[in-house]
């Protein structure tokens, strides 16, 4: 429920207004981004982007399982967090920090998960991690992330983390 909308709710803190207000800016983002897949398979090279506007395709399984990903699973970035665009510098050692972590709880999935825009000028660089869905939000929110990615047997999930509101599913259908 949008609590933002009713007079009769408690309000918001602010901070919490301001995520809010700034997931409900990068939502279009969000639900028409790209996902780039990178991992090996042996001495093999793999890469596979799926549009998130798009229904998933048994093609897309095949690479999932190609890449050995296993469901369900999250992508988590540690890139930009609250929605604010940091430096180069920040950006990458916030990522040396979560790839630290994802190494040291054996969460990480060894595949690379990038969110592009459809265009590829904007990219945050980020992990397919294996955790529930809790604990990859908590995950999450320790490295700042208004949402994550949420893969299960029915697609794609758009899973708010610092903001408030229910998952959506993004792009369901083999």
């Amino acid at each position: 429920m949008d609590t933002r909308s009713n007079p009769d709710s408690p309000k918001l803190r602010p901070d919490q207004a301001e995520l809010d207000a700034r997931f409900q800016e990068l939502l279009p983002h969000y639900c028409y981004g790209h996902l780039l897949f990178n991992g090996s398979r042996g001495r093999q090279l793999l890469q596979h982007r799926v549009d998130l506007a798009q229904p998933l395709s048994m093609q897309d399984l095949k690479a999932f399982n190609s890449l050995n990903l296993r469901t369900p699973f999250a992508v988590i970035t540690a890139h930009n967090p609250r929605g604010v665009v940091a430096s180069a510098e920040a950006n990458d050692a916030a990522n040396a920090e979560l790839e630290t972590y994802l190494g040291m709880h054996e969460l990480w999935m060894e595949v690379r998960v990038d969110g592009l825009s459809p265009d590829g000028a904007h990219r945050e660089p980020g992990h397919a991690v294996l955790p529930p869905r809790k604990q990859a939000k908590r995950l999450a929110a320790q490295f700042g992330q208004l949402a994550l990615y949420y893969f299960d047997q029915q697609g794609f999930w758009l899973s708010p983390v610092l903001a408030t509101g229910e998952p959506v599913l993004l792009n369901a259908s083999f």
